[in-house]
């Protein structure tokens, strides 16, 4: 069987007779393809645009947005989170748990199939499991399951996964472990190396593209009666609307600032159709607190004080968000929304009170703020700059490409920042965030009772964790970003309630053009 799959060339038959032959490399988003297709039948495609490359298509070290969205389409796992936040089945058809939450058992459906068409078992899953989990290179998604001892084959259909306590977030955060097999390897879910193909298992498969691999995916639909995704990477705003205008794309989500949103909508609502749902996706000031100034707890209070959210998500956001006064969105069971006032008088008293008094060109200090190229973020950037230096704090911007910025800020090597949160689906970022041992705890927060708390995260400490969160502000919430899809008037099957409050992918797979 392993010689069988070695020797694969993903070679099938569905219209047309197609060869491919595709290198996933394991850290990098780089293809390397080849293809031979008769273009006699062509196929039912659907085109759109991304702004960056996914970092990676191997699972188990996605943690961008990009990839992660896009393996949802090309992997499937034991769970799923569907367009409500809702967990559904996938993999596993049911499940249930042992009386101390400690024991849970997974029905598997009997008819799963990888790209490959083995079938999916308890013991692939078990070995999924255990690369994820305990092997080399170690999973960034193994944050997610703190608790997890082991896992164990049932019988051939139902898989038993043991706790060593509690974890409420564990059936929903399975559908982050996707599954995957490596050509050449009887190990499901081991660790490609650079040259090593993989073989999904989701509802798309990635196929070769001749032309400029590095900039466009294209994804194959394994039910005959779905369009192909075609993705094409083009990081410039004013690129992306030209395409958009030109025809040269079907539909775009999240694609561009609020301005040029409603300035579409505007000017070509003829052509175009919008469809809008609040969302989960969080923008967040992150504070170094392991920094001299920003460890004083006035400082970070009068720089939240200082910062009018409402007017930048009024003008500069075009009202394409909401205000945020926690990681938790609304939509989410437990969320509590802190009260967060603009007072730049407040301000100022608490930076006096603090002892950093202005000097005779009005400024008290000076911090430096990391960015990226992203026109959102930037421009916020430079509102936070104007805003805060009313109150005498002058706001020095280090603008850098997004893989330098994620580094730098893992690394600590910052003293302000603001990024966002994508696809929260429920209060386990709290931990990943606030706990002191995490690594997501980028800002080096501290709090006893907080982490107590946090290590049995129980519906009625949700309470206090995000109340603490506010009064000690290692983060300040700044807003939620809505989910906006442009489509073309010749595309249906999505509404507003569709799409996803994550922003996911998967519901474009109910689109079809108008006949």
């Amino acid at each position: 069987m392993i010689n069988a799959r070695k020797n694969m060339r993903c070679s099938y038959f569905r219209g047309v007779l197609r060869t491919c032959t595709a290198m996933f490399l394991a850290g990098t988003a780089a293809i390397s393809l080849t293809t031979s297709v008769s273009a006699e039948v062509p196929r039912n495609e659907l085109r759109t645009l991304l702004e960056f490359p996914p970092a990676t298509l191997n699972p188990r070290l996605t943690s961008d947005a990009t990839g992660q969205r896009l393996n949802m389409l090309l992997f499937r796992a034991l769970t799923r989170v569907d367009a409500n936040l809702a967990v559904q089945p996938d993999l596993a058809e049911s499940w249930t748990t042992s009386t101390d939450k400690k024991q849970w058992f997974f029905k598997l459906g009997e008819k799963a199939l990888d790209h490959a068409h083995q079938p999916i078992q308890a013991e692939d899953l078990k070995a999924c499991l255990e690369e994820y989990l305990n092997q080399k290179p170690v999973s960034p998604l193994k944050t997610s399951f703190p608790n997890f001892v082991r896992a164990e084959v049932k019988s051939k259909n139902v898989l038993q996964i043991i706790l060593s306590a509690p974890d409420p977030f564990l059936v929903r955060n399975l559908s982050v472990l996707r599954f995957f097999r490596v050509q050449g390897e009887s190990r499901p879910c081991k660790n490609p190396d650079s040259k090593q193909i993989l073989i999904g298992s989701g509802d798309y498969r990635l196929v070769p593209w001749t032309l400029n691999p590095e900039r466009i995916l294209r994804l194959e639909a394994l039910d005959p009666k779905k369009a192909d995704l075609v993705f094409e990477i083009i990081k410039d705003e004013t690129s992306r609307l030209l395409k958009l205008l030109k025809g040269d794309v079907d539909f775009l989500q999240n694609s561009f600032s609020p301005t040029k949103t409603a300035w579409i909508m505007k000017n070509h609502s003829d052509r175009f159709n919008l469809i809008e749902r609040a969302g989960v996706n969080v923008s967040y000031l992150a504070f170094n607190l392991d920094d001299p100034i920003l460890s004083v707890l006035k400082v970070r209070q009068a720089i939240v004080y200082a910062i009018d959210r409402e007017i930048i998500i009024r003008s500069l956001m075009k009202d394409f968000g909401s205000l945020a006064g926690s990681f938790l969105s609304p939509a989410i069971p437990g969320a509590i929304q802190a009260q967060f006032k603009f007072d730049p008088k407040k301000a100022e008293a608490l930076l006096d009170e603090a002892g950093f008094l202005k000097n005779k060109k009005g400024v008290r200090f000076k911090l430096k703020y990391k960015t990226t190229p992203s026109k959102d973020g930037f421009e916020a950037a430079q509102v936070f700059q104007s805003m805060l230096k009313n109150v005498g704090i002058e706001l020095d911007l280090e603008m850098v490409d997004p893989a330098v910025f994620f580094a730098s800020i893992r690394k600590g090597h910052f003293q302000l920042y603001s990024s966002r949160w994508v696809g929260i689906s429920d209060p386990s970022i709290l931990i990943r965030t606030l706990q002191s041992t995490q690594p997501d705890n980028r800002v080096h927060y501290k709090n006893p009772a907080v982490d107590q708390a946090l290590k049995d995260l129980k519906p009625d400490h949700l309470a206090f964790i995000q109340n603490q969160m506010a009064k000690d502000l290692p983060y300040f919430p700044l807003w939620f970003w809505s989910n906006s899809l442009i489509m073309r008037k010749d595309l249906k099957g999505l509404d507003n309630t569709d799409l996803s409050l994550s922003g996911s992918f998967t519901p474009w797979s109910s689109l079809e053009k108008v006949r």
